[in-house]
């Protein structure tokens, strides 16, 4: 049996909803904490698949701030975002991703403990899953704030399946499942196993060109993916 680490946007939730009050938090950070255009800032980045610390490293990088100073201001960047976010959370309508809850339903009944492995910062990524009532379902996790590498979010759900559950396995018995072909690089920089579901950011094609193990149209496929999961 795997331990299944879920991705959050686009896997478990619907696109849209939350998600533009997420960016504005980000918008409101750039402003605030490293005064930039804040409308302008975003031109040209692509944030699927990359966790918060990642994109906003990004984000001012590429608008003239040099990592050192981008990297001494993230912390408070990431607090700013949150902030924001908290207080203008119910401005969007967070949707549980068809065969959602009938999958984890069906593997809570299998004894599957269930993970995160999200770019969310983590207050955020809980905020969404509890609007659309999953957080109930997930016992650990980790989240965007946490690491500057998603690959390096493998080892910390591992450490936080531990202490938070008392799972003591290794890397090697946990698995992704998210929508992104990030999502499957992630696994396989990590060596573990990914099920990629093309719901939003990645064709079908694209995530079985870039690894991924198993390849499900959504979550509907319940059967497929409990089989993985269980063998």
């Amino acid at each position: 049996m795997y331990i299944p680490l879920f991705d959050i946007d686009g896997t478990l939730l619907k696109g849209g909803g939350g998600n533009q009050a997420h960016k504005n938090g980000g918008s409101y950070a750039f402003r605030t904490v490293y005064g930039l255009d804040d409308k302008a800032c975003w031109d040209n980045i692509i944030t699927d698949g990359k966790i918060d610390k990642q994109i906003i490293l990004e984000v001012v990088e590429k608008n003239g701030i040099s990592h050192k100073k981008a990297l001494a201001k993230l912390d408070e960047a990431i607090d700013a975002t949150t902030s924001y976010y908290l207080e203008h959370s119910n401005e969007g309508t967070c949707i549980a991703a068809d065969g959602a809850i009938e999958l984890l339903e069906e593997l809570q009944k299998q004894n599957v403990p269930l993970g995160l492995l999200t770019g969310n910062i983590e207050a955020i990524g809980i905020d969404k899953l509890s609007k659309a009532g999953l957080a109930k379902y997930f016992e650990f996790g980790a989240f965007g704030n946490l690491a500057l590498r998603r690959v390096d979010l493998i080892e910390i759900a591992r450490e936080r399946a531990i202490k938070l559950v008392g799972l003591q396995m290794t890397t090697s018995k946990f698995m992704i499942i998210g929508d992104s072909t990030l999502d499957v690089k992630c696994a396989k920089d990590g060596n573990i196993p990914v099920i990629g579901v093309s719901t939003a950011k990645s064709s079908s094609q694209e995530l079985a060109e870039a690894g991924a193990d198993l390849v499900v149209e959504s979550l509907l496929q319940k059967d497929d993916i409990v089989k993985f999961i269980l063998d």
